[in-house]
């Protein structure tokens, strides 16, 4: 017991150094955090924690558990991007913790603490893990769940901790918190042949505990928006979004390879050799290496089939993948190591030939910027492009490395120079790359400067639209589509900041009385390099 508290307490202190440091870094990117901050931010301004609402709007794509949290956190220290980003390292930094537990159980403590590991180092993890959106608390308790479901064999109330966790993963994301866990445990049980085992699962309580934790809201939020609610937070944002494609966010069935692939570096390489495992070890196992086989497939297959797609939807199948990977590190012989980590050395040079190549493939993005009535920054984007390349060259590195230790045979060298090098990628990303990047971008600095006004100005944005507008510039944004809308907005006495591209500007600016009070040239996240003007009257 004492060598877990040591296990538990380095895997925290591990995942902090990796998710923590950076937080306030750089602005919130458009548009998930910027969305997703905003609207906790309004809640926490109106005292309205039913209805979710973004620019004085219901926003009713997601359930509010999130916001809950994004807003207690910004009750704590303050509105801005440390406190918005630091509740998702926390649930990440416990989502580790979950895999740690779930692979000691299955297997053993030597597999917990590599699959713990392998998952804090995971690339879209880390992201996930210091971004503030929703996905990063659904990975909590989709894990969570699905670890109490097999703890309940050895501990009955485990399984009603399992169905309270479940309640707030559907209070997190919606109906796909308890969908797929269902799944993947009903067919569990479905192919071991164990469909016996419900009645002793608490079902009829279970299902009492799962009602008390998700009813209360959606009971108040049906009440309250009516038919509106169900019209656009199920049919729309569940229904549709899985029939159609929405939002442009499509792909074919096969989005999800290249996606793990990528997303899931540097562990995917070692993905298919951690399947591959010998009939005598699978039927020492055969429940565990079933179970995590299930609840990969039924996610990978639930996502590849649905129409709209987005590369953090596959998050849930991380743990089961970072505990058969942690597995395979805890074996004696791996199979296919040598050309894994071929594979990861050809992964790091492709990262590495990508970001060599953006200077000739997107000059636009390195080329001077024009900065006028706000504070001088980095004119291009050189030395930004050019830290990311000496970040992905420790990659490189780091493969060459793990090759040269494998050569050796000094097997636990090589996974260690594995998590390190990590380790200091996410850090230089982090600390170095992260913020040059973020001083190129056009939106926050320009927003920031209409935050200076009073309550009572009126901003507008003409023809384009970010929600990052609204969480910088605390303010309402009217969308203004046409000249005329604009004109009649302008007969006002209120004080007005009016966001428009240059472009538009140029067509108009004999037309309407305002004069230009700053200019940004620099990078959206959404329309890549953009010329950003803020006009006043």
């Amino acid at each position: 017991m004492h060598k877990n508290w040591v296990v538990i307490l380095f895997l925290i202190f591990f995942t902090a150094f990796l998710l923590l440091p950076g937080l306030s870094k750089s602005s919130l990117w458009d548009r998930d955090e910027t969305f997703y901050a905003e609207v906790s931010r309004e809640m926490l301004a109106t005292k309205n924690y039913i209805i979710p609402r973004f620019n004085e709007i219901d926003f009713l794509e997601k359930p509010p558990f999130a916001y809950w949290i994004m807003a207690g956190s910004f009750r704590l220290f303050g509105v801005g991007e440390f406190s918005a980003r630091f509740p998702s390292a926390l649930f990440g930094i416990g989502t580790v913790l979950l895999t740690f537990f779930l692979g000691t159980f299955l297997f053993d403590r030597r597999t917990g603490i590599f699959s713990s590991l392998i998952l804090s180092t995971s690339l879209f993890f880390l992201i996930a893990g210091k971004s503030a959106i929703t996905d990063i608390y659904l990975l909590f308790f989709f894990t969570g769940s699905l670890l109490f479901f097999f703890l309940g064999s050895k501990r009955k109330y485990c399984y009603l901790v399992s169905y309270g966790l479940t309640g707030l993963a559907v209070l997190t994301k919606g109906p796909i918190g308890f969908l797929l866990p269902a799944a993947i445990i009903f067919l569990y049980l479905l192919f071991n042949k164990e469909l016996r085992q419900i009645k002793d699962i608490h079902l009829p309580a279970g299902i009492l505990l799962f009602f008390l934790v998700v009813s209360p809201w959606y009971l108040a939020i049906m009440k309250t928006t009516g038919g509106k609610f169900f019209s656009e937070f199920i049919c729309r944002q569940h229904l549709y979004r899985f029939f159609h494609p929405m939002q442009g966010h499509y792909g074919p069935f096969y989005y999800y390879i290249p996606v793990l692939i990528f997303g899931f570096f540097p562990w995917s390489v070692f993905l298919p050799a951690a399947v591959w495992v010998k009939s005598e070890e699978r039927r020492e196992k055969s429940r565990a290496y079933f179970f995590l086989i299930i609840w990969m497939a039924a996610v990978f297959l639930f996502f590849s089939v649905s129409k709209t797609k987005l590369p953090h939807y596959i998050l849930p199948l991380f743990p089961p993948s970072c505990i058969l990977i942690g597995k395979f590190w805890s074996k004696e012989k791996k199979p296919f190591l040598k050309l894994s980590l071929f594979f990861f050395l050809g992964i790091s040079i492709l990262f590495f030939l990508s970001s060599v190549s953006l200077f000739w493939l997107k000059p636009d993005f390195t080329s001077p910027f024009i900065t006028k009535g706000v504070a001088d920054q980095r004119s291009d984007g050189v030395f930004a492009f050019s830290l990311l390349t000496i970040n992905f060259a420790l990659l490189v590195g780091g493969g060459l490395l793990s090759l040269s230790f494998l050569r050796r045979k000094r097997l636990k060298r090589v996974f260690i120079s594995l998590v390190a090098i990590i380790f200091f990628f996410i850090s230089f990303f982090s600390l170095s790359v992260v913020p040059e990047v973020n001083k190129l971008r056009a939106i926050p600095s320009l927003a920031k400067m209409a935050a200076k006004g009073s309550p009572e100005d009126l901003v507008l944005s003409f023809r384009w639209f970010e929600p990052s507008l609204v969480f910088y510039s605390r303010h309402r944004v009217q969308r203004v589509n046409s000249l005329s809308e604009l004109e009649k907005s302008l007969k006002t006495e209120r004080k007005i900041f009016c966001f428009i591209q240059e472009e538009d500007y140029r067509e108009i600016k004999d037309k309407i009385n305002l004069t230009l009070l700053a200019k940004k040239e620099g990078l959206s996240e959404n329309k890549g390099r953009i010329s950003l003007l803020l006009l006043t009257n």
